[in-house]
């Protein structure tokens, strides 16, 4: 029985590395990010630099020009702004998990590898 287990071990090694490499495969980023949301990410990106500028401007200048009141413009940033915020939070998220989980994988297979071998060749020499 005693013999078994480091066996045992560097086998679940092996399998958790190889699950690790699979993982990005198996579930990859796209499944929680979608077009849709890359392309609304965009829109809002270059929605906030426009009124960002339009802001400055309004700021920047002596007299009032028609158009949106500084108030105005800065309650519409303010609102582009958590949408985009909520969105870039989102697609972290969505890049990250798969890769902190394969790393998790390949550091703990490693470790079951590592352990099991370094137990065989101990009962080896001893």
């Amino acid at each position: 029985m005693k013999s078994f287990l480091p066996a045992s071990a560097v086998i679940v090694g092996v399998s958790l590395l190889l699950m690790s490499f699979a993982w990005g495969i198996l579930f990859p980023a796209t499944r929680n990010w979608t077009e849709e949301k890359s392309k609304r990410m965009a829109e809002l990106n270059g929605k906030g630099h426009l009124l960002g500028m339009q802001i400055t401007e309004a700021k920047n200048s002596p007299a009032p020009r028609k158009g949106r009141s500084l108030p105005e413009l800065q309650k519409d940033f303010d609102a582009v702004q958590a949408e985009y915020n909520s969105l870039k939070s989102d697609f972290e998220h969505a890049r990250d998990t798969p890769k902190t989980a394969a790393t998790y994988l390949r550091l703990s297979g490693g470790a079951f590898v590592v352990a099991g071998a370094l137990i065989l060749l101990a009962k080896r020499e001893g």
